[in-house]
């Protein structure tokens, strides 16, 4: 069923590692959404097109998935609101 809808599928380990392995991506993917927009913010106060910003860097090694992801929505100025809450990565203790 998984092989449905999913890139891929893997088995991780007993029951519960899987959600260990999320969790590990979902702090990954913060980071690189974080690092995302630090790296528009510096291109755009030195004077960076931002589309060719967008292009350069995503062919390059410093691109992601996430920056091709979440950068081609800077360039448009479409980033009107978070697509997801930040506060789901803080620790409450």
């Amino acid at each position: 069923m998984l092989e449905g809808f999913s890139h891929s599928v893997r088995y991780v380990g007993a029951f519960g590692v899987g959600s260990v392995m999320k969790y590990v991506a979902n702090l990954l993917v913060a980071a690189h959404n974080v690092r995302t927009a630090e790296a528009f913010a510096l291109g755009a106060r030195a004077g960076l097109d931002r589309r060719t910003l967008w292009e350069v860097i995503g062919d390059g090694a410093g691109g992601s998935v996430i920056f091709t992801h979440r950068g081609k929505l800077t360039p448009a100025d479409h980033l009107t609101s978070p697509a997801s809450a930040q506060d789901q990565h803080q620790d409450e203790t």
